[in-house]
């Protein structure tokens, strides 16, 4: 059976990760090939599972290879209300020779706009990392823009990645 998730934590994450391994595995029976007959496929949509106390962290390993991955001429978006991408994803980024468009909240459009005590300071400290991701990803080969999503009584809260394979593809 399954291993209790109190008792067992790291035996309940080694099997959960195994299988959303299994789950996710490109060359698994999950993937569906939506191409017409006798064309390949030009996109790809996969799961990546982040869950940090289980040890579970495909989110991590999937972002940082898909940016090493891109090639020159290529255009990665990459969208998370909350900017503040680990060292190992911030190096990729900044080593990347594609171009690279970032979106996040604005202030107004955060989760934590309008949180009381030391919790409102939590939109000024993202405007903080946003501007030091900024300043670390000035002079890479590829260019670099950040937009901020700001729609009055709206949170913003999504998180994705899009690649076109040439910048100027959309």
């Amino acid at each position: 059976g399954l291993p209790d998730p109190i008792a067992s934590r790291r035996a309940f994450g080694a099997r959960l990760s195994s299988a959303l391994r299994e789950l996710t595995d490109p060359r698994g029976r999950g993937v569906v090939d939506c191409a017409p007959p006798g064309e390949q496929a030009d996109t790809w949509v996969t799961l990546a599972t982040q869950l940090g106390r289980l040890g579970v962290s495909q989110d991590d390993a999937v972002l940082d290879r898909f940016v090493r991955l891109a090639p020159e001429g290529a255009h990665l978006r990459l969208a998370s209300a909350y900017l503040n991408p680990p060292p190992p994803l911030l190096q990729a980024l900044s080593h990347s020779r594609a171009k690279l468009t970032l979106l996040t909240a604005a202030e107004g459009s955060h989760g934590w706009s309008g949180a009381r005590g030391a919790a409102a300071l939590v939109p000024q400290v993202y405007s903080v990392l946003r501007e030091q991701l900024l300043e670390r990803l000035q002079g890479r080969a590829g260019n670099s823009e950040l937009l901020e999503y700001e729609r009055p009584g709206w949170v913003f809260h999504a998180k994705g990645v899009w690649a076109a394979h040439k910048a100027d593809g959309g």
